[in-house]
């Protein structure tokens, strides 16, 4: 079995838009986690796809600014480190980030993966943003 990670720190339509991805993963036997902020996980409750809903508190959401204006020169907020190991994350098969969020690409880079190609959507990686997978490609147009 496979074990997924889904980063979504959009809004609650956010949320509800990512559903459709959560059931085809869990359709084809990934075992799903999901972290969202805390004020948009409801629509996840009871959901089946959902093995397990980590949440992060919407106070966390003003660590975006800081990330999207210091991880081009490798300065991340020490609080972004804090939730990280508050979180206490396992290892994941795959992490994929859903979210247009600066703080969900920087936890999709830092949360450990089986290896280099089980990272899915945004990512901060060595001072840059980076793309991975199709999911990526309407917004890399834009």
């Amino acid at each position: 079995m496979t074990c997924t990670l889904v980063i979504q720190l959009g809004r609650l339509g956010d949320v509800i838009q990512t559903t459709p991805l959560l059931a085809e993963l869990a359709a084809t036997g990934d075992e799903v986690d999901v972290l969202v902020l805390r004020s948009a996980h409801e629509p996840l409750l009871g959901f089946s796809a959902v093995a397990n809903i980590i949440t992060i508190p919407g106070s966390l959401k003003p660590l975006d600014d800081a990330i999207a204006c210091g991880f081009s020169h490798a300065h991340i907020p020490v609080e972004a480190y804090e939730l990280l190991a508050d979180l206490q994350l396992p290892p994941y098969d795959r992490v994929i980030n859903a979210s247009h969020a600066p703080l969900g690409c920087w936890l999709a880079a830092a949360i450990p993966a089986t290896n280099y190609r089980a990272y899915y959507g945004g990512i901060i990686r060595d001072r840059e943003c980076l793309y991975f997978g199709s999911t990526s490609v309407y917004r890399v147009a834009m």
